[in-house]
């Protein structure tokens, strides 16, 4: 494990995450705060979540609405204006945290798991997730609650018509 340590974190990232599973990623994010800091970033976590719950993450990726609007032209600096870390902070702030969307959907499909008729899947869909999530990821946790629910009762229309909702709202977003 030492010699883990020792890895530049680029090389850790883009050589060794892509061949863990999910538990494995978190296991190893847990072995160093450093490694921890890198792997939570770490843009595995956005297939793992394609690949466990059937979502295309590069879709998402496209829609969101803070990446397909045109970044505004850069301020001129003066001296009142924060240094550029502070910009960067905040821009990185907005972006999705995969992770975090991979924990609420985990921790959903456990509940779902147990659904026996689709006012389960309503509940689960109306509660508070158990992971803090911005507003980007909570609608990502919604489609996957609601894809989840309708694969395992594809026949309602309760869960139609709300998946339908979802649906319209994000394209009202895209569209303005």
């Amino acid at each position: 494990m030492p010699l883990l340590f020792s890895l530049p974190p680029g090389l850790l990232e883009h050589e060794i995450c892509q061949f863990l599973d999910a538990p494995s990623l978190a296991r190893i994010s847990c072995a160093n705060h450093e490694l921890h800091g890198e792997i939570i970033k770490s843009k595995h976590w956005g297939t793992h979540v394609a690949q466990n719950f059937g979502i295309a993450v590069t879709k998402i990726i496209s829609g969101n609405k803070m990446a397909s609007l045109p970044s505004p032209p850069a301020p001129k600096r003066t001296l009142l204006s924060p240094p550029p870390r502070a910009l960067q902070h905040h821009q990185q702030k907005e972006s999705i945290s995969w992770r975090d969307v991979f924990l609420a959907a985990w921790m959903d499909s456990l509940s779902l798991a147990s659904a026996v008729q689709d006012n389960d899947i309503l509940q689960v869909y109306h509660r508070h997730p158990q992971v803090l999530l911005s507003a980007p990821e909570s609608k990502i946790r919604d489609e996957i609650v609601l894809v989840q629910g309708l694969r395992r009762f594809p026949s309602s229309s309760s869960l139609l018509s709300l998946y339908a909702q979802v649906i319209r709202q994000e394209l009202v977003v895209r569209i303005r």
